[in-house]
């Protein structure tokens, strides 16, 4: 458009400075018709431009509406999602210091139960070593074994025959507490 404006002033500027002015007024007649014909093309153009900058800009500022609405949409989820895993992340230190309670509490129990049967044990074997002794001394005072070759051979029996039976008690005893938290254990889970 531009192009056509200048190549008109320069072809009004060679037919004006050659004197002939019968010519000038068709010439200014056709220079104005071409100036309105460019005019005309250049508010043409203008409308043209302003239309296509106001659909971009409408466009575009759809589309900046909708990302603004997205944007806002996801960091709402985004809030959500972080709450919930807050809330996740507090019930599960709940759960495992409820744990954590429940089991200390169980080895406390089950600690005290060993006491116990150790104590128990403990009893029995004071109450062996105790029969023992009776025994050993009603054997001494028997009248009925006068050899003493064979009263010491019996005696020494008795009391193997008392230190093995003691060893059994120990060793059953000592199996019964291993074997039964693990007895105990799966028996609370089940009930639990």
């Amino acid at each position: 458009m531009l192009l056509k404006v200048f190549l008109f002033c320069k072809w009004t500027q060679g037919h004006s400075d050659n004197g002939n002015t019968v010519g000038f007024v068709p010439v200014t007649t056709r220079w104005l018709s071409d100036a309105h014909m460019l005019l005309l093309d250049v508010t043409d153009d203008r409308i043209r431009g302003e239309g296509q900058i106001q659909q971009e800009s409408t466009y575009f500022s759809q589309a900046l509406q909708e990302e603004r609405y997205r944007y806002e949409r996801l960091e709402e989820q985004m809030n959500d999602l972080i709450e919930l895993h807050q809330n996740e992340i507090e019930n599960l230190k709940q759960g495992i210091a409820d744990m954590e309670e429940k089991v200390q509490y169980q080895s406390e129990e089950r600690l005290r139960d060993v006491h116990d049967i150790l104590d128990n044990c403990q009893t029995r074997i004071s109450r062996m070593e105790h029969q023992q002794h009776q025994h050993l001394q009603q054997l001494v005072t028997l009248d009925a074994v006068e050899n003493s070759q064979a009263r010491a051979l019996l005696l020494k029996l008795v009391n193997i025959a008392l230190t093995v039976l003691q060893v059994v008690l120990l060793l059953v005893a000592t199996l019964s507490n291993i074997i039964m938290p693990f007895l105990r254990t799966r028996y609370s889970i089940l009930f639990i």
